[in-house]
């Protein structure tokens, strides 16, 4: 018995991940930011919370956050700077 081949062709055929790392890593962050509600800034805005409440407990220092009084004056002193800058 003879066994022949009709045709002499080849047919390759090859396989390669169409997903890479760097796309898996975005889309699964991507989806946490979403559903969690977490962000990079309000990862950095924890981080320094963590590190103000450790220094007022450990170390006994205080941060003094800006006040709306501070803020409005200094808003003011802003634009009074603006405002003789300008050439009327």
């Amino acid at each position: 018995m003879h066994i022949y081949f009709r045709t002499l062709e080849v047919k390759s055929y090859t396989q390669g991940a169409t997903y890479t790392l760097v796309a898996l890593i975005s889309n699964i962050s991507g989806h946490a930011g979403l559903w969690l509600g977490m962000s990079v800034v309000s990862v950095v805005e924890l981080i320094g919370l963590i590190f103000m409440c450790f220094n007022a407990l450990f170390c006994g220092r205080k941060f003094n956050l800006a006040d709306e009084d501070e803020i409005k004056k200094e808003l003011d002193n802003s634009e009074r700077a603006k405002a003789r800058q300008s050439p009327r």
